[in-house]
């Protein structure tokens, strides 16, 4: 009896880490021809919550980098970056707009469709051509990727 609700609780254990999988690095590659607008939110390790927000990015046209989640401070490396918040354009902008993508223990979005508009005080769309922003899971202390396609 006693191998039984071990086994049981073991099962949910390894159930819970699966869903509440969150991210140690984030990835974000920009695979469009504009730039690109986000801010990463994360939180201590150990929450699901993406209370904790970092800058304002961009991201210029074909350019990748890699983060920890000491860019988000008061974060530190080996805390958890769980979803982001994508922009159309720069704040100034009237077509200022933010979407959430992120971990699915948020309840957000893995995606979102958008025009990108320009920096310019013209504030034009990019290229007449809507991006999508989409967040891949990296597991539970991985590498999850933010890609602007």
């Amino acid at each position: 009896m006693k191998k039984v609700i071990l086994l049981v609780h073991l099962c949910l254990l390894a159930f819970v880490m699966n869903v509440s999988a969150q991210a140690v690095q984030v990835k974000v590659v920009n695979n469009t021809s504009c730039d690109v607008y986000y801010t990463l939110l994360g939180d201590k390790k150990g929450s699901c919550s993406p209370a904790i927000s970092g800058p304002f990015m961009t991201l210029a046209p074909g350019g990748s980098v890699l983060y920890n989640a000491s860019v988000i401070p008061p974060l530190a490396a080996g805390d958890w970056i769980n979803g982001a918040y994508v922009y159309t354009s720069m704040s100034w902008c009237p077509a200022f707009t933010a979407y959430k993508v992120g971990e699915p223990c948020t309840g957000w979005p893995a995606s979102a469709s958008y025009f990108v508009y320009d920096a310019t005080t013209a504030c034009r769309v990019c290229k007449d051509v809507m991006i999508t922003a989409k967040w891949i899971s990296g597991g539970t202390g991985g590498t999850a990727t933010l890609v602007f396609n």
